[in-house]
Parts: C-alpha cells; structure tokens; sequence
C-alpha cells in the first residue's frame, strides 16, 4: 500500500533536481521520520485484525459446539455419585439429571435403551437406576425411567409395588431389576422389566407401555435373570431364563406376548 512507500520529492517541470535537495535547516531524515510514523498504521490495522478473527473463530466453535449438541442424540447412560450423564459417541455430555442422592446402575445388566419407543419420530432413553452403592443394600426398590433424548424432566418413573404371598410368608420388596427386553418392529414399542425379591425366592416380568402404563406379564418361583424378544414365524415370544426353585435348576420360559400373564 502507498503507506509503505518512501515518499519521493515531486520535480515540476521547470526546477531540477537540485531545487529539491534538503538545506542545513531541513535535514535528510525528515522523510524516514515520515516513513516511521506512516508505519505504524499497518500494524494497528494487523493487530485489530487478529482481534476481530479471534472473536470471529470463538463464535464459530461456540456456533459449532452448539450444533453438535443439538444435532448430537445419546448413546450411553452413566450413572455417578448423584447424577445421571447421558453422553455422545464421542464421550460428550449432552446432559445431566440430578438427584437427592448416591445412584447406581444395577449390578445385573445393561442399564440404559435407546429408541423412539412411542413411534412419534423423537428419540427416548429409557434408564433402570438403583439407589445401593458401594455393594450397601438399599431399602428401595430399583426403579425405571423414561427420558426424552433431549434431556429433561423424565416423561415417567416406574417404581415396583407389587406383593407377593405364599403360605404365611409375604414378599413385598425390594425389588431389583435383572434385564429387560424391547420389541421390535414398526410401531410403538412394548417394553419388558424383570425384577426378583433382594434376597428370596419371587421374581417376575412386568409390562411397560410408553406412556408408563404397566401390567403384570409373567411370575416365577425363582430368580429371571434374563430376557430377550423372539419373532418365529409361528409368533413372537418373549423368552425368561433364570432358574426355578421347585426343580433346583436352569429355566427357559417362553410368553407369548398376545397370551394372558402366566406363572411358573
């Protein structure tokens, strides 16, 4: 720019060069002083410049980072000291539930699904939180959350109440969560829980709907410590595995899941 150029003296065109040469009383410098002075406004303008690119790019990562949380759906739950994390497949943290105290996930399973289990195009995650920590039995039973993906308040909480009796002995809890089971196909989902007494013999299977309705699906005189949902060509089932106490051994049952609730 003209700015870094040495100012050179203007000749008209009836002087020589000689009308131009600097007398005693102005020196040679004069026009260095110039160039000095005239360049210092480049780096004025440079270092404006870097300022105005520096509030340029952080508003672009923040802009970006944004975005990401937005666009970002969760793919894991994790459960610390009094807080529910729900994280992105790069480890981030999309949001946080709180709660009154120390949580867990059951000791017995996977806690955490994800689907848009009432088929209205927006993603869910469906949680089991335990409240024992550091292997300490709690008085409470484990309890099931449903959450939008976007966070927030749980849309429902499913907190287990049955009661079991046999004899002169009643089981009312509480209850821990083994495994649970989705259905799949097109359509709202179905959702399956099973639970088992903290320490004796009652467990059984309870229903969920999306809307947090549940049912009572299937009870066994033994621990069900896992589910899965089978599609046969003959139908679809919901298979308990686990053991019984009457027979002292390994259980396979299957339910089908247009029956009415059975027992084992």
């Amino acid at each position: 720019s003209s700015s870094h150029q040495r100012p050179e003296p203007a000749l008209s065109q009836s002087e020589g060069p000689a009308a131009v040469a600097p007398t005693p009383a102005e020196p040679a410098i004069e026009p260095a002083r110039r160039r000095s002075a005239a360049a210092k406004l480049p780096w004025s303008v440079l270092t404006l410049s870097a300022l105005v690119l520096l509030g340029v790019g952080a508003i672009i990562a923040a802009y970006t980072l944004r975005l990401h949380a937005s666009q970002a759906v969760p793919v894991e739950v994790r459960l610390a000291g009094r807080t529910l994390q729900a994280l992105d497949d790069q480890k981030h943290v999309l949001w946080t539930y709180p709660f009154d105290r120390e949580v867990t996930g059951p000791s017995d399973l996977s806690n955490s699904q994800f689907a848009d289990f009432d088929a209205d195009g927006h993603l869910e995650v469906l949680v089991v939180v335990s409240f024992r920590t550091n292997h300490t039995e709690s008085g409470e039973s484990d309890r099931v959350y449903l959450f939008p993906a976007t966070g927030g308040q749980p849309t429902w909480i499913f907190i287990p109440q049955q009661m079991f009796s046999c004899a002169d002995d009643t089981f009312t809890g509480p209850w821990r969560a083994s495994d649970m089971a989705i259905s799949t196909g097109p359509g709202p989902s179905r959702i399956w829980v099973a639970f088992h007494h903290h320490t004796y013999w009652p467990s059984f299977v309870v229903e969920l709907t999306p809307a947090g309705q549940a049912s009572m699906r299937y009870v066994q005189t033994g621990w069900i410590k896992s589910l899965a949902y089978w599609t046969t060509p003959s139908g679809s089932y919901l298979a308990a595995g686990g053991a019984t106490n009457e027979q002292n051994q390994a259980s396979l049952t299957l339910i089908d899941d247009a029956g009415p609730p059975a027992m084992s």
